[in-house]
């Protein structure tokens, strides 16, 4: 039985790999552009383009971050902003 454990417990490890965890945000990032390209013609200057795609970008890794969070923390424990989870308003 804690042979049938340990493996199962590897299995899930290496699901959840760092390398393995990147190639599926990185499949979910591929599609997203897909789904949703950025307008060429965004912004009057590049000063708003590149603050109006940094703020799409911290969107897009503040919602990684609360799903990593959803899928890590324990069901009722709220994450604190000590511990890393503060998004500006």
């Amino acid at each position: 039985m804690d042979c049938k454990l340990r493996d199962a417990a590897r299995l899930t490890a290496k699901q959840f790999s760092f390398p393995a965890s990147i190639q599926r945000v990185l499949a979910l990032y591929r599609l997203l552009i897909a789904e949703h390209p950025v307008p060429k013609d965004l912004a009057p200057n590049t000063w708003t383009s590149a603050r109006l795609n940094l703020r799409r970008e911290w969107r897009l890794l503040s919602s990684i971050a609360h799903a990593v969070e959803g899928a890590v923390l324990q069901p009722g424990h709220k994450a604190t902003v000590d511990e890393g989870t503060h998004r500006p308003s």
